[in-house]
């Protein structure tokens, strides 16, 4: 018996041992397998509230119009905004509740939160302590001829933080089964039959050669 003969009955009996294998214990392999889960996320959302709106009323010289009549109580990190149109100059102011006593005494503003004169505008205050406020149009000057207004809105704005969730794909380590020990033992075993024909053939082959001679 040759060595290449030997080395085919090798061959088929590791392929045999492999298929054996594949069914008493599998070969196993890790794959990421991949599952979607919901993951939070913080949004900030603008938010927007309209304290105070008119429109068509006539402003006599020395008088003011509050807005809202009452004012406001607003919380730090929000925005009032003022906006206004009329027929004449007006000065346009945002107050605390404290720079709006000092207004009302004398009729002078000396400390705002936000200023503008003019006879159109929009002027904005960020917030920065918890405070009740005042929009503030004021026809100034005593003898000032009178001044229509024809619009005037006070809007509150903000961010609000809201929690929002995206799908997100993550991967888990998951173990599997496979063909491996039996996709050995297939080309084991072929392999060594296919050697053992092989030198069968060439054995014959020898055999009638050394016949003719």
């Amino acid at each position: 018996m040759t060595r290449i003969y030997m080395f085919g009955i090798v061959l088929i009996v590791a392929g045999l041992g492999f298929s054996l294998m594949h069914f008493i214990s599998p070969h196993v392999r890790t794959v990421l397998v991949p599952y979607t889960v919901q993951v939070p996320h913080q949004v900030n959302v603008p938010k927007e509230q309209t304290l105070y709106t008119k429109s068509s009323e006539t402003i006599p010289g020395g008088y003011y119009v509050p807005l809202p009549p009452d004012g406001v109580y607003v919380e730090s990190g929000k925005t009032i905004k003022l906006s206004w149109s009329a027929d004449g100059y007006l000065d346009a102011y945002i107050l605390t509740e404290t720079q709006f006593e000092d207004f009302k005494i004398d009729g002078i503003v000396s400390n705002w939160e936000a200023h503008s004169y003019g006879k159109e505008g929009i002027i904005s205050a960020n917030i920065r302590h918890n405070d009740k406020y005042y929009a503030v149009v004021s026809n100034t000057p005593l003898l000032s001829s009178p001044v229509k207004l024809y619009q005037v809105q006070v809007v509150l704005v903000w961010q609000e933080t809201i929690i929002q969730y995206r799908n997100e794909t993550q991967y888990a380590p998951t173990e599997v089964k496979d063909n491996l020990y039996l996709y050995l033992g297939l080309v084991g075993s072929s392999a060594g039959i296919a050697i053992i024909i092989g030198e069968r053939l060439m054995s014959k082959s020898r055999t009638s050669l050394n016949e003719k001679f």
